[in-house]
């Protein structure tokens, strides 16, 4: 993937970081499945600025416009945080929060349609919003009205913007204008989850809590509070979506070695894991996509 340019500032105004997007989400670790879809979703990606860096993960975009008849899924094992998405299609337009699934998260797209998204940082959907993240786990809802009203303008100004690279730089400058300051749960929410997906062998439990001179009890209340899940599946989650990602760029790549190098008893586990996951082994996956591989196909 192509490096973005150095953030820029005019006035306080974001500006050159966001005026040319990544091509598509391939080299970042989302667990995307079926990633040769992207393409046709025209998927783009936009860096946040630096004023964002506490509440902001970054901003995406798909549109949409299939034939009659044809439709495809989408499957994707989400990153350990809350999006909110501005969506068009034939039902109208829609401001939706979708939260943490316990499964892949599955859209099916068809017709004509476009989505927006803010993927937030661990922290940030609770600070911006102040809702619950145990509110949205497994589901996906529209934004409240009990939701600051700030915020709900944002969405506003943001949706009033037809052209996508606009809307980024409109999010971008709307929602540092609100966002509030990073309290010491926040700060300590990303970094935990920052840890956890820079090591994807880190154990949780007492040495996890250590390394930030903390209790194994203040780390699951920290994270339960802001993504509504503890450390046990943020870990999880960060290591299957390194499977996802290595079976899309090497499916021949060796499963015992994989297994062993993200920290798994032994295949076996990676095997059962994944399929409680995707719903499918990793042999299966492949071969639902036409990738020949040599995978265990049980």
């Amino acid at each position: 993937m192509r490096q973005m340019p150095e953030a820029a500032r005019d006035g306080g105004r974001v500006a050159d970081h966001i005026e040319q997007p990544h091509p598509s989400f391939f080299a970042e670790r989302s667990g995307v499945l079926n990633p040769e879809n992207l393409p046709r979703y025209g998927a783009q990606r936009y860096p946040a600025s630096p004023a964002l860096a506490h509440v902001v993960e970054h901003f995406w975009s798909v549109s949409w416009s299939f034939r009659p008849g044809i439709s495809y899924d989408q499957r994707i094992l989400q990153s350990p945080c809350i999006n909110i998405t501005i969506e068009e299609d034939a039902q109208g337009r829609r401001f939706m929060v979708t939260g943490l699934y316990r499964r892949a998260w599955l859209r099916a797209l068809s017709g004509k349609g476009s989505a927006f998204g803010i993927r937030f940082r661990p922290a940030g959907f609770r600070l911006l919003t102040g809702l619950n993240p145990r509110d949205f786990l497994d589901t996906t809802l529209p934004v409240p009205a009990r939701a600051p009203a700030a915020l709900h303008s944002v969405l506003e100004r943001i949706a009033a913007e037809g052209r996508v690279e606009q809307r980024a730089l409109i999010a971008d400058a709307e929602l540092a204008a609100i966002a509030p300051e990073p309290d010491r749960d926040a700060l300590l929410a990303n970094a935990i989850v920052d840890e956890l997906v820079a090591n994807l062998r880190l154990r949780t439990g007492p040495g996890l809590a250590e390394r930030f001179g903390i209790n194994e009890r203040t780390v699951q209340r920290v994270l339960n509070r802001t993504v509504g899940r503890g450390p046990k599946w943020i870990s999880r989650w960060t290591r299957l979506q390194e499977v996802v990602r290595t079976l899309s760029f090497a499916p021949n790549y060796d499963m015992a070695t994989l297994a062993a190098e993200l920290g798994y008893a032994d295949q076996a586990h990676l095997i059962k894991d994944f399929r409680l996951a995707v719903g499918q082994t990793p042999g299966a996956y492949l071969r639902s996509i036409g990738v020949s591989s040599q995978l265990p196909m049980a």
